[in-house]
């Protein structure tokens, strides 16, 4: 019997942030996302002229429950417009003027411990620019605003996207981001952190005179390779921030750690995992590794995900591997510093293929799919996207849309299927479904039927 999950288990947010210099939102099916709280840190001006309550954040509702795909956009009121003007510099006497309006670009980094990182980049060609972070918790359902890193100070090495980590305390979140100082000297190495307490002290202090909220330490042995250290993803973990690069290992350090320096760790992956690319012939074509790898931190433990193919053959061509095709998973052991695979874990994909038969009658006409871009979900599961397909039946061999679905890997059971849209384009952020309020449809209503009237004998005359 066929079942499917009420409603979506999650969904596939997309990377760009739309803006809407209206203050409206930018259509009816989009809805505000409730803010308990708004406040700038570190901003100067633009947090004393309250441009924060003239910001809305708007999530785009889920068009079907079995289609995931939404987006995020933000809406800036005149006032908050003018803000983002005199900040960057523009004169009063031009602030209106047509041509003049900020350049708003922004994009999802990241959600990780129920925390979502937004960074917004605002330009007015010939005056100035603007990088912030704009960041959502779910805990307290709390939007804030930070500036990016002193860029006179530190400058981001890897990547931009700061680790969300929940503060030792329990009490709100932090961020982290790698970064270095300016020029090469000694201990170069640089971890620029963003707590609760550096946020609260940054509201009362002079931007121009300190770091605003970001404590910046001194970062000790981070990867330093002849060849760039890639960050693929970021998350964290029991008070510790990791950077994984999934060709080469994961770097981490502990958030919790006292004092004016914090150390890094690095740990390489799996014995035959590493991808060393300046060894590969040139004509060695290597998709992203994203496509079939992933980590992340799944209930205190870090794990490791990889989509191992089946060997192709003549007999065997691409595309019809599902029992060659391995999904393998492993546990980084941190007091060792080595991986342990979980063999009650690993499994071939044609047993998960087949569950996920038994939930969609639709993929008993298809041929089975090769999983691509797996995600760790918060819940443990594992998200796997199934790439376009095409159906057996006569007729015009058609694209179908991706199918993406959620399996329990200790259960080996399929726990829910759902349909998106341009995948490898959007590069989506997966996210529960109920990270937002009102964003999956309300259910249909179904028409009141009609009752069928009994015929009776009445004596009674109309009135």
């Amino acid at each position: 019997m066929d079942a499917a999950c009420p409603s979506p288990d999650f969904m596939a947010v997309e990377y760009t942030l739309a803006a809407n210099l209206t203050g409206a939102a930018p259509g009816p099916e989009w809805v505000p996302v409730e803010c308990a709280s708004k406040e700038a840190y570190g901003c100067g001006d633009l947090g004393e002229k309250r441009f924060l309550q003239g910001l809305t954040l708007h999530v785009r509702r889920l068009e079907r429950a079995d289609l995931i795909n939404t987006s995020l956009s933000i809406a800036l009121t005149d006032e908050a417009v003018r803000s983002i003007q005199s900040e960057l510099g523009l004169p009063l006497r031009l602030q209106g003027v047509d041509g003049l309006v900020p350049d708003v670009q922004g994009s999802v980094k990241v959600a990780d411990a129920g925390v979502l990182v937004i960074c917004v980049y605002f330009n007015i060609w010939d005056f100035g620019s603007s990088t912030y972070y704009l960041v959502y918790d779910t805990a307290d359902a709390s939007l804030y605003m930070i500036p990016f890193i002193p860029a006179r100070v530190v400058e981001a090495i890897c990547t931009v996207t700061p680790v969300p980590a929940r503060a030792a305390a329990g009490q709100g979140h932090e961020l982290a981001l790698v970064a270095q100082k300016l020029w090469p000297q000694p201990e170069r190495g640089r971890l620029c952190v963003c707590t609760p307490a550096t946020r609260a002290a940054s509201s009362h202090a002079d931007p121009d005179d300190d770091d605003g909220p970001w404590e910046i330490k001194v970062h000790r042995g981070f990867p330093d390779f002849p060849q760039a250290f890639v960050v693929d993803l970021v998350f964290s973990c029991e008070g510790k921030a990791f950077w994984a690069d999934l060709s080469r290992g994961v770097a981490y350090s502990d958030l919790r750690q006292d004092g004016p320096a914090v150390d890094a760790a690095f740990v390489a992956l799996p014995d035959g995992y590493e991808i060393d690319y300046p060894s590969l012939p040139e004509d060695v074509w290597i998709d992203t590794v994203k496509v079939s790898r992933t980590m992340g931190c799944v209930q205190g433990s870090v794990k490791f995900v990889s989509i191992d193919p089946g060997v192709t053959t003549r007999r065997r061509p691409p595309g019809n591997n599902a029992n060659a095709t391995v999904i393998k998973v492993w546990t980084l052991d941190l007091d060792r510093r080595r991986w342990e695979e979980e063999e009650g874990l690993t499994c071939a994909w044609g047993e998960l293929w087949t569950k996920a038969c038994a939930m969609d009658a639709r993929l008993r006409d298809v041929q089975p799919l090769e999983p691509q871009y797996p995600v760790l979900l918060p819940d443990g599961a594992l998200c796997l996207l199934l790439p376009k397909t095409r159906h057996r039946r006569r007729g015009p061999r058609v694209k179908k849309p991706d199918y993406i679905c959620s399996f329990d890997m200790l259960s080996k059971s399929c726990l829910c299927f759902r349909q998106v849209c341009n995948y490898h384009i959007v590069d989506p952020i997966i996210l529960p479904y109920d990270f937002f309020k009102n964003c999956y449809p309300a259910p249909k209503r179904k028409p009141p039927t009609r009752k069928r009237k009994i015929q009776s004998i009445s004596t009674q005359m109309p009135t």
